[in-house]
């Protein structure tokens, strides 16, 4: 199964309706810019859309990571559904309590069993210039 990185969306949150309808809530567009740093974000969700060759369900293993550093600041893992009737999935995934020392650049890392290469995602971060 080949995966294709279509985009990804950090916001503030993102909602599943039960219709497959998604609510996406305080979008940065494209950088996250905060009060001040060291910050923490109380909730930072990501909307990630690939395409897909075919159905199946996928392990994946997701990392937030400082990318000069190379810190991990969060970690997730869980399973990828693709239905038989589409070929674009998505997967959202938000993460609590973010604590951020420093600004930068920071990696949203996704890797996929049996994919070679991560998809992955850079912002920055930055504080507000007074």
């Amino acid at each position: 199964m080949a995966i294709q990185q279509r985009y990804t969306l950090v916001c503030d949150d993102i909602r599943v309706e039960n219709t497959g309808k998604l609510f996406v809530i305080g979008l940065y567009t494209p950088d996250v810019i905060v009060e001040k740093l060291p910050f923490t974000i109380p909730l930072l969700a990501f909307l990630q859309a690939y395409d897909v060759d075919t159905a199946g369900t996928l392990k994946f293993r997701a990392a937030l990571q400082h990318t000069d550093s190379e810190s991990v600041i969060a970690e997730a893992t869980g399973v990828l559904d693709i239905p038989e009737s589409s070929l674009m999935g998505f997967a959202v995934l938000k993460f609590g309590n973010l604590r951020f020392e420093n600004g930068g650049r920071y990696s949203f890392v996704m890797t996929i069993n049996g994919q070679s290469e991560p998809l992955i995602h850079t912002f920055n971060i930055s504080a507000r210039l007074t």
